[in-house]
């Protein structure tokens, strides 16, 4: 991947973006599993919340493999696109997606502050 600027990566996924001549938005490729978003800043946050919102959800009460089980449901900033997700699979996106907002609303302040 020539170019690109890897922003933050895990165990779970990497996320990146490729910069391109006069931009100033700052869209994230977050890439997990066999899929790939390509996010703005606010659709990161909005994804990163229903990750959170996530948690709180139910699990089966008796099941053995609650944490590798994927029986949680995410909502994605697609409309038309939830996924099945393990609790530990939700951490991993969860520190993916919050620390991608955190660096690159650090990018943003520091741009800004700049100029």
């Amino acid at each position: 991947m020539e170019h690109t600027h890897v922003i933050y990566e895990n165990a779970f996924g990497i996320a990146f973006y490729l910069p391109t001549p006069n931009t100033s938005n700052l869209d994230a490729q977050v890439v997990f599993r066999d899929l790939g978003f390509y996010l703005s800043l606010d659709e990161l946050k909005q994804f990163s919340y229903q990750a959170v919102e996530s948690l709180s959800k139910k699990q089966c009460a008796d099941c053995p493999h609650q944490d590798n089980c994927r029986s949680l449901l995410v909502r994605t900033p697609s409309s038309k696109m939830d996924m099945a997700i393990s609790k530990n699979e939700l951490y991993l996106l969860r520190e993916l997606l919050d620390h991608t907002i955190l660096r690159l609303e650090a990018q943003n302040y520091m741009t800004f502050a700049l100029n």
